[in-house]
């Protein structure tokens, strides 16, 4: 029986590395994967460190650290199940999280040629000057 697209099962397993990992898509117009994961990194940063806003209670405590953040680019290429990993306190966390929303929209993950989802962790340093 023909099952349209739209109501097949998504697979739910989350891959931690797929055969073609998740890309910003502002990167697509590289055609190598290695160009592509360059791309996405270098724009992630350059997104969090223009967003990234220092909690004034983690100023005040003088509370500096790395929190590090998971999240999953869905096989539709959303970005979702944003987790604090590691929290350093004083609102830090909650920072991180704000500075990641605003992204571009991601290119889903490949394995087998198929969209999976892929975990991702990032670690995000907050220093005092």
């Amino acid at each position: 029986k023909f099952v349209p697209e739209s109501q097949k099962a998504k697979d739910t397993k989350i891959w931690s590395v797929a055969e073609n990992m998740p890309y910003l898509s502002d990167c697509n117009l590289y055609e190598s994967e290695a160009e592509r994961r360059v791309c996405t990194q270098n724009k992630l940063i350059h997104h969090i460190h223009k967003h990234l806003r220092y909690p004034s209670a983690a100023r005040e405590s003088t509370i500096e650290g790395t929190v590090v953040l998971t999240f999953v680019i869905d096989s539709d290429g959303n970005m979702k199940d944003i987790i604090i990993a590691r929290e350093i306190g004083g609102g830090c966390g909650q920072a991180a999280v704000a500075a990641l929303k605003g992204l571009p929209t991601w290119i889903a993950g490949q394995q087998n040629q198929k969209a999976v989802n892929v975990k991702y962790t990032i670690p995000i340093k907050f220093k005092l000057d």
